[in-house]
C-alpha cells in the first residue's frame, strides 16, 4: 500500500508532537523542582526566569494575587527579596523546604500548554526574636496547581496558586493547633493586586478533606477547553487588572 508525501508528511508530524508532548512532562516537572530549590536557597531572581513574560500570568499566594509578569517580579524581588540584595546574618536559620510530591502533570494534546498539581509536604525554621536559643520551627502543608505554556523560549510557568493547608508548630499536633492553623491576618502580609481565592491556612479537624483543591489534571485538547482553572470558573476568569 502506498503512502503518499502528505501523508508520511503527516505522520512524521504527528510523531514530532507525540515526543515534544512526552519530552514537555519532564520539562515542567523539571521547572517545578528548580523553583523549589531556588525558593529554599533565596534565589528569587533566578526563578522568575521561569515565568512567562506575559500581561496574564497569575501567581496566588497564600496571601492574594499578583496579576502579569510585574506582579510576579514585585512578589519575587520586593515582598521575598533576592539573596544578593539581603544582608545574610538575618536569614541565618531561616529554612522555608516545600518538598512536591504526588505530581500529575497533563500536556494538552495541541502542545501548547500543561497543567500540573502536587502536594507540598514542607517545613519552615524561622530565627528567633525572643532571646531563646535555636529556631522557631513549623509544618508548612500546602498544595500547588500550576499552568504552563510554551513561549519561543521553552516551556514557561503561566499561571499558579498554592492551596495553603496548614501551619503547625513542630511538636503540636495539627488538630490542636489554634495559632497558624486558623485564618490568618493579611494585613500583615504585603499588599496585592487581588484577594485570595479561599481563606488560607485553615483545615480544621472536623472539615472533610477538600474535593477540588486542586483537581488533579486530566487529558485536554486545548487550554480554551478546561472547565475550572485554578482560580475558579473558566466562564468568569480572574481579571489580570491591577486594583487601586
Amino acid at each position: 500500500m502506498s503512502v503518499t508525501n502528505e501523508e508520511l508528511l503527516a505522520k512524521l508530524e504527528a510523531l514530532q508532537l507525540q515526543a515534544d508532548r512526552a519530552e514537555a512532562v519532564t520539562i515542567c516537572a523539571n521547572i517545578m523542582a528548580r523553583y523549589v530549590n531556588y525558593h529554599a536557597a533565596f534565589r528569587h531572581k533566578e526563578y522568575v526566569e521561569f515565568w512567562a513574560k506575559r500581561d496574564d500570568d497569575i501567581l496566588e499566594m497564600p496571601w492574594g494575587k499578583y496579576y502579569g509578569i510585574e506582579g510576579v517580579r514585585s512578589c519575587y524581588l520586593d515582598h521575598h527579596k533576592d539573596r544578593s540584595e539581603i544582608d545574610e546574618s538575618k536569614i541565618a536559620g531561616a529554612y522555608f523546604i516545600h518538598h512536591l510530591d504526588t505530581p500529575v502533570i497533563e500536556v494538552a494534546a495541541d502542545g501548547k500548554t500543561a497543567r500540573g498539581a502536587w502536594w507540598s509536604p514542607g517545613h519552615e525554621t524561622f530565627p528567633r526574636h525572643d532571646g531563646l536559643p535555636g529556631q522557631a520551627a513549623i509544618w508548612a502543608w500546602s498544595k500547588y496547581g500550576v499552568d504552563f505554556i510554551k513561549e519561543e523560549d521553552g516551556w514557561k510557568i503561566w499561571r499558579m496558586r498554592i492551596y495553603p493547608m496548614f501551619k503547625t508548630p513542630v511538636g503540636m499536633s495539627w488538630t490542636e493547633c489554634s495559632e497558624f492553623s486558623g485564618p490568618i491576618n493579611l494585613d500583615e502580609f504585603p499588599k496585592t493586586d487581588g484577594p485570595c481565592t479561599d481563606t488560607p491556612w485553615y483545615m480544621g479537624p472536623n472539615m472533610p478533606y477538600p474535593a477540588d483543591q486542586p483537581d488533579p489534571p486530566v487529558p485536554y485538547g486545548s487550554y480554551s477547553d478546561l472547565k475550572k482553572t485554578f482560580f475558579g470558573d473558566m466562564m468568569t476568569p480572574p481579571t489580570a487588572e491591577k486594583k487601586d
